[in-house]
Order: C-alpha cells, then structure tokens, then sequence
C-alpha cells in the first residue's frame, strides 16, 4: 500500500508505465468536473471510475481485495476513514470471484483518513475498506484508476 499526496505522484515516474500514466491522468484531468462513471484511458488496461457515495459504519463496509489491478484511488471531494491490512493476514469470507475481481476477507486492520489531494494505490495482497464514515455519513467524489497487473 502507497499513501501520498497527489502534489509528489512526479516521484513515482520509475514504477511501471501503466502506473505512471494513471498518476498522470490524476494529475491532468479536473477531477471535480469528471463525470460519473467509467473513463477510458487504454482500454481494459487502464481506465478510471469516477464515484459519488455516502460514508457508512465499518459494520455496514467490507475488506476486499483484487488481483488482475491495481486500484489507485484519490479523494476528489469529502473524507473517509480507509481500512488496509495484506491479505494474507486476514479469513476469506467470500473467495474470489474473477469475473468482478474482487475476494472478501474478515479480519483486523489499520485505518487512516483519507483526505481530497492524496492517493492511495492498492495492491493485489492488499485488503482494503472504503466508505468508512469519520464523524457522521457524508457524501464524497472518488475516483479509482485501475491499473492491470500484467
């Protein structure tokens, strides 16, 4: 897991391609202005999913995990509290489904807040709980940059 500011993604020019032209499309693009919904940057490859959704409780979120992408998320409007814990570490509690690339897990994790103006990248061992509300339910705008692995 990679937790950074968008203001430095211009330090992560030596990760793979694909990465480099996900933290440039958020770096590029108005972000506030873009629409909802799926956005294609090189086809199944690379594309954004750009999100509006209330924050909930944790009992009301799930840890995932992917494996054929990395997610790179970034915070457009609001804040979350964003669960993260490798895979490994936690029980499966539904396997991996590979035509929705996503696993669900139980377990124990870290957590932070995530804020507009940082990213998080999400690896394929990464478990991960979005849509945790910090104080109270708010609506927030997202977008996650997925980026394939191979």
């Amino acid at each position: 897991m990679i937790y950074d500011q968008l203001a430095n993604a211009s330090f992560y020019r030596g990760m793979p391609a694909l990465f480099v032209r996900g933290l440039e499309f958020l770096t590029t693009t108005d972000l506030l202005q873009l629409p909802i919904g799926r956005h294609e940057i090189d086809g199944d490859r690379l594309f954004a999913m750009s999100m509006e959704y209330e924050t909930r409780s944790p009992s009301d979120c799930a840890w995932e995990a992917h494996e054929r992408y990395w997610d790179i998320q970034t915070m457009v409007r609001g804040s979350e509290r964003f669960g993260f814990q490798n895979k490994h570490s936690m029980r499966v509690s539904k396997p991996y489904d590979a035509d929705k690339d996503v696993a669900f897990f139980e377990g124990n994790g870290d957590f932070l807040e995530f804020h507009p103006g940082s990213f998080l990248v999400m690896m394929p061992h990464d478990a991960h709980m979005p849509c945790i509300a910090l104080q109270s339910s708010e609506r927030i705008k997202k977008v996650v940059v997925k980026v394939a692995v191979s």
